[in-house]
């Protein structure tokens, strides 16, 4: 599914892009291109799990419904003036190939004691805006499938390391523009309740529960050209979770999160690769892992184990976690 709404949001902004009347689209121009695009994307669903029966049947057309709910509440909000504006879907950084005309240096890393390593990768989406007092700051977006938040206990650990790298390879390819922040972008199944099919409404929840979150300087008039937004208020100092920052901040989260992936790398350079599964929401990540049929660390089973943030022994464990 994730691979899916990547693919399709790609196209969808390659190609609303081009068209004469960007950004400001209607529903109808938004619906039909959305229309065939999903069409040759779900080409060759009939003939695989998607298709074969009435439950993946349904499935695929739940899939459908949330990218193309994701699509239209994102082309929505570009209608606004001034506002951030894609620029680059799926942009590569350093050794990444990627299609967009945008193109990244690699992010330099040195973990303790080891090489400078370069690393690339791909941002799922690059937003800049102009404001009419002449600034010019970019945007980057991370797709999830569900609601995430920047929590920097997760970037110190090297779980949430995404949002800070994708802003040092902005910084290094647009060193003119201001890194107004980085954010988690929801695709996925939206509810809304609403009296009498009242479609404002629904449209209002619908956007509502689709706002992205992140990081975002705290900054007025970048925030409201990145509308619609999950902006709180400023933290008091005592939540983990990561919101509106101060430039200087800003700085703070970026080193943060490079010196969580240094660690990481750090690690696996000194040899450690006994697996030592960290568990930062509700779920543990064994449950997403393609290789735990295999693993006898397994979370789920009976003798696994995995750290929650904040414990420095694995759940599960009795012994001493000499090998965690």
């Amino acid at each position: 599914e994730g691979t899916f709404s990547h693919e399709v949001l790609e196209r969808f902004f390659d190609e609303a892009m081009k068209l004469p009347g960007w950004p400001a689209l209607t529903d109808e121009e938004v619906s039909s291109l959305l229309d065939g695009i999903l069409e040759k994307e779900t080409k060759d669903w009939e003939n695989g799990p998607l298709g074969k029966n009435a439950s993946g049947r349904f499935q695929g057309e739940e899939i459908v419904r949330n990218v193309r709910t994701a699509a239209w509440t994102m082309a929505k909000s570009l209608r606004a003036v001034p506002h951030f504006r894609p620029v680059g879907m799926e942009v590569g950084f350093g050794a990444m190939p990627s299609d967009s005309p945008l193109h990244f240096p690699a992010v330099m890393l040195k973990p303790e004691g080891g090489p400078q390593l370069e690393l690339s990768g791909k941002i799922d989406r690059v937003d800049t805006v102009e404001l009419e007092d002449g600034r010019k700051a970019v945007l980057v977006y991370d797709f999830k499938s569900g609601d995430r938040e920047v929590h920097g206990q997760s970037m110190d650990e090297g779980l949430q390391i995404q949002l800070p790298i994708y802003l040092m390879a902005v910084r290094q390819g647009m060193p003119d523009y201001i890194q107004a922040g980085a954010l988690y972008q929801p695709v996925r199944q939206v509810l809304v309740e609403a009296e009498d099919a009242d479609m404002a409404a629904i449209a209002e929840g619908i956007g509502k529960a689709l706002r992205a979150r992140g990081i975002f300087l705290d900054d007025e008039a970048l925030q409201r050209a990145g509308a619609p937004l999950k902006i709180p208020r400023r933290s008091s100092g005592t939540s983990d979770v990561i919101s509106v920052v101060t430039p200087k901040e800003m700085e703070e989260v970026i080193a943060r999160g490079a010196a969580g992936a240094a660690r990481v790398l750090s690690r696996m350079l000194s040899g450690q690769t006994t697996p030592c599964p960290v568990q930062d929401g509700m779920h543990s990540p064994c449950e997403y892992c393609q290789l735990a049929d295999g693993c006898p660390i397994d979370s789920r089973l009976e003798g696994g184990r995995v750290r929650k943030l904040g414990s420095a022994k694995p759940e599960g464990q009795d012994g001493p976690e000499d090998d965690a």
